[in-house]
């Protein structure tokens, strides 16, 4: 039996030139930049487990005291203290990844223009991404900010599918920021942030 042709992917050399069609005028060739593709080398992959370890206890920690204050959300001081529980555990996330990426090169650059989040790399992405005061950020995502609304904290009492649903919103709020996370160690690894 004669073995079958099988696709064998070749490393890519960069975009092909495209053409545009404008109207009734001539064709005219439109150069695409050269695309960097970063592959995975051992350094990369370790950062990507470690962030991928960091963002899973975090997640499971959220999904526990979540639990927690559900089933006891009437109690007096129990929206302050998941709310207090929420925060001091995002601030744990935010150190344990800049103990990550701190090895990463490129981390402690200085920002070549200004940022809200700060003059360096590592520092901008924390406040913008994970810990910071801006809409953006996984603490504002989970907490809310004060007068303007709660995050993904249920209102106590929630039960059911509503309890659901902000479980879902602080779900996709965690792996939003765990994308961010992950991309930024290509962006970092490939000298492009």
């Amino acid at each position: 039996m004669t073995e079958r042709h099988r696709f064998r992917p070749e490393v890519l050399q960069g975009l092909e030139t495209r053409v545009a069609l404008s109207g009734s005028s001539l064709i005219t060739p439109v150069a695409a930049g050269q695309l960097t593709i970063t592959a995975r080398n051992n350094a990369t992959h370790a950062v990507v487990d470690q962030v991928n370890q960091t963002f899973d206890s975090f997640e499971t920690d959220y999904l526990q005291a979540q639990g927690a204050y559900l089933a006891n959300s009437t109690a007096q001081n129990a929206p302050t203290a998941f709310n207090n529980y929420v925060t001091q555990r995002v601030e744990l996330l935010a150190t344990q990844l800049t103990r990550i990426f701190a090895h990463v090169p490129g981390s402690l650059n200085r920002l070549q223009t200004s940022s809200p989040g700060g003059p360096v790399v590592l520092q901008s992405f924390l406040r913008t991404r994970i810990n910071g005061l801006g809409r953006t950020s996984l603490l504002m995502s989970l907490v809310g900010r004060r007068g303007v609304g709660n995050g993904a904290l249920p209102p106590p009492g929630t039960t059911g599918t509503t309890a659901t649903l902000y479980t879902d919103q602080a779900i996709s709020a965690i792996e939003t920021a765990r994308a961010a996370s992950l991309n930024s160690v290509g962006f970092l690894y490939s000298r492009s942030f």
